[in-house]
């Protein structure tokens, strides 16, 4: 009998021991929540809490969870534009957990031109190509998406050189749009300018590397770019009724922060003013940008030593109006009798 009595009050403190186990199990998602912050391998976070405590799963242990599938986002902050990255995560005090998310602007974009889009898209993550006093260039590359046409782009570096003494393709040049491997689908828009000051010319490229000069833009004249001081370079673009608006920006006394002076303006109007390869219209009419090459929007600089300082690609709010006016402008027509395999025979890269 005694026997018996003491087994159950063994087996009662087992069951109450168990019963408070599972009921501290059951707060460790809030606990989890506040501990927690999450941070995909391009360096942006999600801390939001009720978006961390259910996915904590990387995208490669579950590609059916519903949080991390997406094409578009991977769950921890719908405006993530780098889709599938792998999470990592972190240990953090209990204090509360600043936000620190894409939408933030940078900044370098204290001096938006144009109205960004409450909630929209901000990229950051810049990657470096070329080398810098070579004739192809340094490149300054801004990860973007094929969805992203609506957008201003950001460059401040220094100049470090006289690029003159490394090519013999002495020009700068904004290249906004999508790049790739020779041959691979893509298009962007350029207007690129001597660093010696003047104007260059306006032309798209897509496949690389097949060229098409532009016609009906304005244009007007840069003073030559400053040599051992933050200078900045800006693009901005968006979708018009039947074809897209262009437009390139230079700061050259601001260090980037203005003022900022238009040097080349394009309205690509369907059935297109730059076409040709697998540009077949204004690019991004449709709403995305040429596939299946890389979305990037790059500031290049042939036989440049530079030194990169801070970029952004920022969305734009819908219905812009263009501002400011072409310093000198010209307006540039392409002549009617230069045929399509002239235009493509530029061997000016």
């Amino acid at each position: 009998m005694k026997t018996n009595k003491a087994f159950c009050v063994i087996l009662f403190s087992i069951l109450s021991i168990l019963l408070i186990f599972s009921a501290l199990v059951g707060l460790l998602p809030s606990i989890n929540a506040a501990l927690l912050t999450i941070e995909d391998d391009y360096g942006l976070t999600g801390t939001n809490p009720s978006v961390i405590a259910i996915s904590s799963i990387t995208h490669s242990q579950n590609n059916n969870n519903p949080f991390l599938s997406s094409d578009r986002d991977n769950g921890l902050n719908q405006l993530n534009p780098y889709p599938r990255s792998n999470l990592s995560i972190h240990i953090d005090s209990l204090s509360p957990i600043a936000a620190n998310t894409p939408t933030s602007l940078p900044s370098n974009t204290s001096s938006q031109i144009y109205t960004p889009k409450p909630g929209g898209a901000v990229f950051t993550v810049m990657n470096t190509t070329g080398r810098n006093c070579k004739s192809a260039g340094i490149r300054f590359n801004i990860a973007n998406e094929h969805t992203l046409v609506d957008r201003e782009s950001t460059w401040i570096f220094t100049l470090d050189n006289d690029p003159a003494s490394c090519t013999n393709k002495p020009w700068w040049s904004p290249k906004i749009g999508s790049h790739g491997s020779t041959d691979e689908p893509s298009g962007l828009y350029e207007a690129s300018v001597p660093y010696s000051g003047g104007f260059h010319l306006t032309r798209t490229e897509g496949p690389h590397p097949q060229y098409y000069l532009c016609s009906g833009y304005q244009h007007g004249n840069v003073p030559p770019m400053p040599k051992g001081k933050p200078i900045g370079i800006k693009t901005a673009s968006w979708k018009i009724p039947n074809g897209v608006h262009a437009e390139w920006w230079y700061d050259f006394t601001g260090g980037g922060k203005g003022p900022w002076i238009k040097y080349a303006s394009l309205d690509d109007i369907l059935p297109g003013h730059c076409n040709g390869g697998s540009i077949t219209g204004p690019i991004g009419v449709n709403g995305t940008l040429t596939g299946p090459a890389p979305a990037q929007d790059t500031m290049r600089m042939n036989g440049a030593n530079a030194t990169y300082i801070s970029g952004s690609i920022v969305e734009l709010a819908p219905g812009q109006t263009p501002k400011g006016n072409v310093s000198n402008s010209t307006s540039t027509q392409l002549s009617s009798t230069l045929s399509a395999s002239a235009i493509t025979k530029i061997d000016d890269r």
